[in-house]
């Protein structure tokens, strides 16, 4: 552990050896003013961890394994939110075209309504805007043109990215809960859906699923049991790799109603379903059916322009992003970077895109490995040192620190050890995994920058959150 000259008075450092036991060093550290916090007591002797703290010109406060390689979660959104605010700038706006193939006669479109995207994340009502309001504006869009009626189908054109809907390393248990939805360059409610379970009315009465689509899109196979001598609870899954929901578990006595999230397969045919349903509820009339364009004979190359909507300003998208820590907003991102840099908006090309951001800022090859730009997959890899270097390059930015989450706010709005911290942080949390990196001005009006990582400490509801310790000593610096 290593210590600025100029804040060592604050401290007495104690270094314990390493007994014949095999005890690890432990360095404690002790505050005249709080003697109870140590440094020993705050960590799991199960679990893997590092941390790196600096200050604002990048000299070393405290260091543990920084340059571990650890898990990190979605701190690793700070990868993908500082390369594209480098690349792109804070006030990029992402396109989603819209055209026809055909020919336009007396307010009628013969032929198909062709819709191009590029990532878009914000069609979103969970966190953005409602996408049948932002689909509706199409509609006047379309009237505007002289196109009132279409014969023809709805085709969500996705080739702009590549197939892939899934990150690298992702949990197949996962797939059905939102945080691991399908994503695109075409993204309608980030592809999950409302599901409504409510009890039987009378014994003779099955339960109803509904959800809140306004198009069919799922078949339901109901196996829920009734017992009233079995506990109540209710689960939803959906099939991997189908629109087939299973709602299963058991019923007593309670008889309760309940609402899940669940996925959808197919961002692109999910979201070309919403925007036919929205337009003919708008007073547009559609003689065919809503088509992925691999479903079509459409080349895509012979779609005449229509018109361009434009996202909000991607400062405003990548603090929804970090904040909210939206899974599927990262991948967009990192997959929107790559075609604007690019013409193809991959992954394998988005990494080539953050390997030169790396290089550009010094962090070097061994300090990372990258799966997926939003942490969810275990097979990403990255170390304090890297993440810190990250924050230090972007911290002249105060717009971009703003994205952060603060306590009371984001993923911090539950942290009530952190309430009266002065903080901007990330936080990355998996089973069995606790890491947090951001900013932090301390009771002593130090501006700190840090990383702090726990990898596999022990289940247990009480070993969550140990990050939260580790801050609340680093702010007595």
């Amino acid at each position: 552990m290593k210590k600025v000259i100029g804040l060592a008075k604050l401290f007495v450092l104690v270094l314990l050896l390493v007994s014949c036991s095999g005890k690890r060093t432990v360095y404690v550290i002790v505050d005249r003013e709080t003697p109870d916090l140590h440094l020993e007591n705050l960590i799991d002797p199960a679990a893997t961890y590092a941390l790196l703290v600096q200050d604002a010109f990048g000299d070393t406060i405290m260091s543990y394994h920084a340059d571990k390689l650890l898990i990190p979660a979605s701190t690793v959104k700070l990868v993908t939110a500082a390369a594209a605010w480098k690349f792109l700038g804070p006030e990029y706006r992402i396109p989603t075209y819209i055209g026809y193939d055909g020919f336009t006669n007396e307010n009628i479109l013969f032929g198909n309504l062709i819709v191009s995207g590029t990532g878009d994340p914000t069609l979103d009502k969970r966190h953005w805007y409602d996408p049948e309001v932002i689909f509706t504006s199409w509609a006047d869009s379309l009237k505007a043109h002289g196109i009132s009626e279409i014969r023809g189908d709805i085709i969500g054109n996705d080739n702009l990215f590549e197939e892939s809907h899934l990150g690298s390393g992702w949990a197949w248990d996962d797939l059905s809960f939102s945080y691991a939805a399908e994503f695109g360059p075409l993204m309608a409610d980030n592809t999950t859906v409302e599901l409504f379970i409510n009890p039987p009315e009378n014994d003779d009465a099955d339960i109803s699923i509904m959800d809140n689509l306004p198009f069919n899109y799922f078949s339901y196979k109901n196996n829920v049991t009734f017992a009233d001598s079995l506990p109540e609870h209710i689960h939803a899954r959906r099939i991997n790799g189908e629109n087939i929901l299973s709602v299963y578990g058991n019923y007593s006595e309670d008889k309760k109603s309940y609402m899940k999230m669940i996925t959808a397969d197919n961002p692109t045919l999910f979201f070309a379903s919403l925007l036919k349903a929205s337009l003919e509820k708008a007073g547009i009339l559609i003689s065919g059916n809503p088509l992925d364009i691999d479903e079509s004979k459409v080349i895509s190359e012979n779609i005449t322009p229509l018109f361009t909507h434009y996202s909000p300003p991607l400062r405003l998208i990548i603090r929804q992003f970090l904040q909210d820590s939206n899974n599927q907003a990262g991948e967009a991102l990192l997959r929107h970077l790559a075609w604007n840099e690019s013409g193809y908006g991959s992954f394998n090309n988005g990494i080539m895109i953050l390997e030169v951001f790396f290089e550009n800022i010094c962090i070097p090859k061994t300090d990372y490995r990258l799966a997926d730009a939003c942490g969810l997959s275990r097979y990403n890899l990255i170390t304090p040192a890297a993440l810190n270097r990250i924050l230090l390059y972007m911290n002249d930015i105060p717009e971009f620190r703003n994205c952060l989450s603060q306590p009371g706010y984001g993923t911090l709005a539950k942290r009530d050890k952190l309430a009266d911290l002065d903080i901007y942080a990330k936080t990355g949390s998996m089973s069995r995994i606790d890491c947090i990196a951001g900013y932090l001005k301390t009771a002593r009006d130090h501006n700190l920058i840090f990383t702090i990582m726990i990898n596999n400490y022990r289940p247990g509801q009480s070993n969550k959150n140990q990050t939260d310790n580790f801050l609340r000593l680093i702010n007595h610096f």
